[in-house]
């Protein structure tokens, strides 16, 4: 009996152990994903550009996976078609694309099968950073669940959710366990030069691989800070033991692992070299955009849910200042300088602390133009295929949860915990965000209308997508169309990707005038010229698109003709099928479209004729016009919106109005 109760710990014993891990597994699933979650997955993040790009890689390696014919090739994602290697001009995230699988075997359609993997992949960097820290610390289950928490869960991860190829970082502290795992002493009589703890070497080797397969900038980052790490720890005694007894006593392990990551790497890396060739590289200007400022480092995003009401108003001014949104809060830096301190005999967290301080000093602009990035740029590989440079904020989520480990392991000895656990949840709640999101089954819809309108067509090679009168940005578009490619099997000319391909200009291919549609089907042709398509072939469906349930368009009355100059006013009527009274107040307007925010007929809002337009009743407009000066055809629409808020419900028809000067007066016989 003793000793099977030593073998096979108490319940209570597992339940101290898993009661942490559930807690604060929960609330950093909450702080990060609460969009998605408050909606009962109605909601996915982020937005329909790069969310759906990363849905659609994931639905491509699934797709070939279970050998549908369009997707046979996995570096030829037959988007763009027909152009080849067009899966190596952004991340491949195939490192992490068995946990999609995983959902899309189990019946989950690709929208939610994208929704599991985005909570599975926090889940399993948060318990891959739990068992690190345990094991690295010895640390207690609530210290290791905290730790792990801001290593999942930070803030400068939350605010890159947008970019789903960023979560999945897990094989980073799985790769730090293994590391440990061999370095531990060998049991007697273990031999030599093949002890088993050296095979924990060579999986340590193939986390790294994995982890370049899952998310490239994280593994380059990895790779980075692996670099700057090595030559330091050679201060250390204590480290350059540990160095020494990797590499006499397991050399093997080593060597196995180096061969087996360099030759699962290799196809990435010929693909990735290939494209790099043909579509260039980043240039210096456009990457030093995102190098980080020192405010940056302040800078949390206006969504965050403790600093996001209290920020200047000049940090709003940072280029591109989605990409600095990399601030982990005031009380967490100083907590992180705190477990610096309380480990400062630990010399793996002194190397940690420096290496840190070295990898945000070298990754900062400092003024206009210098910067020590620009070395890293030049000379360190594949440093030229980085264009966020601020992304490697997430690395300091490593050194931030070594930290808190220690910070929380520190505390749970105090008579007075429950006051500095106060401090420790605090700078929890400092990292959470409410993101943005977008509405799952209007997404599906447009992908539905798409791929019945391709199946309503035959004789079909490719097809491209256009919507008519589409109310959203270009990109969504063309990830309706990768998903609605990906359920079809059959290619698309439409694309979304880090690059684009040379003489393909349909980045926006929603159809607004008859001007527009003329445009988009020349470049179509040339597009097919240009590749020995047949035009006839590449089918082009135009599927009219707007949110109708936001509104009933009842009367359009637009004149037909007009001089140049000549006054007419145009009568439009809407019906209000909202659940919301559209009022002056609120800045409901009539706005002009046609494109949008069109200035040809002399306005661009007309405000409500009343003071408010309550659910079932309907707005008219009276809208006076100015024909332009030049004649010409020109096209006449208009559409509601909330000033600065939105722009909402279905479109009026697009009336394209002739203007012409009258005809030259008769001669006088």
């Amino acid at each position: 009996m003793r000793a099977s109760s030593m073998e096979t710990p108490p319940v209570n014993r597992r339940w101290e152990a898993l009661l942490p891990l559930a807690l604060v597994g929960a609330l950093g699933l909450w702080c990060a994903h609460n969009p998605m979650l408050r909606s009962g997955f109605a909601q996915i993040q982020w937005n329909v550009g790069d969310t759906r790009l990363v849905n659609y890689i994931l639905e491509h390696s699934w797709q070939w996976l279970i050998g549908t014919p369009a997707h046979a090739s996995y570096w030829d994602a037959p988007m763009f078609y027909p152009v080849k290697n067009v899966s190596a001009w952004t991340e491949v995230c195939l490192g992490a694309a068995p946990v999609y699988w995983l959902f899309r075997a189990l019946g989950a359609q690709d929208d939610t099968a994208m929704q599991w993997w985005m909570l599975a992949v926090s889940l399993l960097n948060f318990l891959a950073a739990a068992l690190w820290l345990s094991k690295l610390f010895a640390a207690r289950p609530w210290a290791a669940a905290v730790g792990a928490y801001f290593f999942a869960f930070g803030s400068p991860r939350v605010n890159q959710i947008g970019h789903q190829q960023l979560l999945p970082h897990f094989w980073t502290p799985l790769a730090f366990y293994a590391l440990l795992r061999a370095l531990e002493e060998d049991p007697p009589g273990e031999s030599r030069w093949l002890p088993k703890r050296g095979w924990w070497l060579t999986a340590a080797a193939l986390c790294v691989a994995l982890q370049l397969y899952a998310g490239f900038y994280l593994g380059w980052f990895l790779a980075l800070v692996a670099t700057l790490a090595l030559p330091m720890s050679l201060v250390s005694k204590q480290l350059r033991a540990s160095l020494w007894r990797l590499l006499s006593r397991r050399t093997v392990g080593l060597l196995v692992g180096g061969v087996l990551s360099g030759a699962l790497l290799w196809p990435m890396m010929k693909h990735y070299s290939q494209a790099g060739k043909e579509m260039g590289m980043r240039s210096l200007e456009e990457t030093m955009m995102m190098v980080p400022r020192i405010t940056s480092w302040l800078y949390y995003g206006a969504d965050n849910w403790t600093w996001g009401k209290w920020l200047p108003d000049r940090l709003l001014e940072l280029p591109l200042e989605h990409e600095h949104r990399i601030g982990l809060g005031v009380v967490t830096l100083l907590l992180t300088v705190v477990g610096w301190w309380l480990g400062r005999k630990r010399p793996l967290v002194v190397l940690i602390a420096v290496v840190s301080l070295d990898l945000a000093a070298l990754a900062m602009m400092y003024g206009a133009t210098l910067t020590p990035w620009r070395f890293v740029w030049q000379y360190f590989p594949a440093g030229q295929a980085i264009r966020s440079v601020s992304r490697i904020a997430i690395m300091a989520q490593i050194p931030v949860a070594m930290s808190l480990t220690l910070v929380m392991n520190e505390v749970l000895t105090w008579p007075r915990r429950w006051l500095a656990g106060a401090v420790v949840l605090f700078a929890m709640v400092e990292q959470g965000q409410t993101s943005p999101s977008y509405d799952k089954l209007r997404s599906r819809a447009h992908v539905e209308a798409i791929v019945t309108a391709v199946k309503a067509r035959e004789n079909c090679e490719a097809f491209f997508f256009s919507p008519v009168l589409g109310p959203d940005k270009e990109y969504g578009y063309q990830t309706d169309a990768l998903l609605a490619q990906a359920r079809l099997g059959m290619p698309t000319v439409n694309g979304y990707s880090g690059h684009l391909p040379q003489n393909w200009f349909l980045v926006d291919p929603n159809i607004r005038s008859q001007n527009e549609e003329a445009r988009i089907s020349w470049m179509l042709g040339q597009w097919a010229g240009g590749w020995n398509l047949d035009p006839k072939r590449i089918c082009w469906v135009k599927v009219p698109l707007s949110d109708s349930e936001e509104g009933t368009v009842t009367e359009f009355t637009a004149p037909k003709a007009l001089q140049p100059g000549e006054r007419a006013t145009v009568v439009v009527r809407i019906k209000n099928t909202t659940k919301e009274t559209w009022t002056q107040q609120a800045k409901f307007r009539l706005g002009t479209q046609a494109p949008q925010d069109s200035n040809s007929w002399g306005l661009t809002r007309v405000e409500l004729a009343v003071p408010e337009v309550k659910p079932g009743e309907e707005a008219r407009f009276e809208v006076p016009i100015v024909a332009p000066a030049q004649p010409g055809t020109y096209a006449l629409g208009f559409r509601m919106l909330q000033e600065a808020v939105r722009w909402f419900g279905p479109f009026t028809p697009v009336e394209n109005v002739v203007v012409a000067a009258p005809p030259p007066p008769a001669p006088t016989p």
